[in-house]
């Protein structure tokens, strides 16, 4: 089992770092703001309990980037979204939002 240990540690570390897909993903807890937009799939910001918060949002943006998609709408705090491919008026944040 000491073994694993580096492995996930490195993994961890990889999965926390912003990829340049990533950087192009918003996330948004409004659901307005994926309307007609296309569903890609569900993402997940952590997959165990060793993840720090902070990274939550890093790691839905990058997995989120993995499927295509420019929005992630958060669905469960930030452990967990939908991953959703908008136009590109509808993946900027609304001027109220701002």
């Amino acid at each position: 089992m000491k073994a694993l240990a580096p492995i996930a540690l490195v993994l961890t570390v990889a999965c926390a770092t912003l990829t340049p897909a990533g950087q192009k993903v918003r996330v948004t807890s409004n659901s307005e703001a994926v309307r007609g937009c296309r569903y890609l799939g569900a993402v997940l910001g952590a997959d165990h309990a060793g993840v720090p918060q902070d990274k939550f949002v890093v790691n839905l943006k990058n997995n989120g980037a993995k499927l295509g998609a420019n929005v992630v709408l958060i669905t469960a705090g930030t452990w967990q979204g939908e991953a959703y491919a908008c136009p590109a008026a509808s993946a900027e944040t609304p001027p109220a939002a701002r």
